[in-house]
């Protein structure tokens, strides 16, 4: 059940995100769709981990983690067929992926504060990152954030890294753009 497609190391062997494919989650719909999402991840694990009886708990706000505490930090996304993990040794994870939205510029005002607006360039490609950059620092701060919107800001989008300011802490994110999806995570 699904294929890994992509592994990518972070560059201090820190952490690790693992993007997986898997087509059969397009015709799913409720229940058995999400239990098809959680088979998916779980066995993912299983093969990534060498065990069998990995078990994902979730916190207070819904954060995942493992409670056995010899397995690393986890953070997990997924959008239509696509999903990414970021499997960490230290509690810096955080990771979104997000099939492109080429319409997101009508919803931009409910995730773009001004200072972005005054900062960035703002077009389909930079909003999709922004979007995603601000859903993978969420999950670094495990949900811990009130007024999503104003809590944090993108304060630069690089060739391939985002900058994002959140309770005056300056987070560097690393982006990856297929031709389907973009991928952000915590570096």
């Amino acid at each position: 059940m699904g294929e890994i497609k992509f592994r990518i190391p972070n560059k201090n062997a820190i952490s690790e995100v693992i993007i997986i494919d898997d087509s059969s989650m397009n015709n799913r719909k409720g229940k058995d769709k999400v239990q098809m999402q959680r088979e998916i991840v779980l066995n993912n694990l299983c093969e990534l981990l060498d065990r069998s009886d990995v078990i994902i708990d979730r916190d207070e706000n819904g954060a995942p983690f493992f409670s056995d505490d010899t397995l690393p930090f986890i953070s997990i996304s997924h959008s239509n067929n696509w999903f990414a993990l970021q499997l960490g040794k230290e509690d810096r994870v955080g990771v979104d992926i997000q099939v492109m939205k080429l319409d997101i510029e009508k919803g931009m005002r409910y995730f773009v504060n001004e200072k972005e607006e005054k900062a960035l360039e703002i077009n389909s490609l930079n909003l999709n990152l922004i979007w995603a950059a601000k859903e993978a620092v969420y999950k670094y701060k495990k949900g811990k954030l009130e007024y999503y919107k104003e809590a944090m800001t993108v304060l630069s989008i690089e060739t391939d890294s985002l900058l994002v300011e959140v309770d005056n802490e300056q987070v560097k994110c690393t982006y990856l753009i297929q031709e389907d999806f973009v991928l952000v995570y915590i570096d």
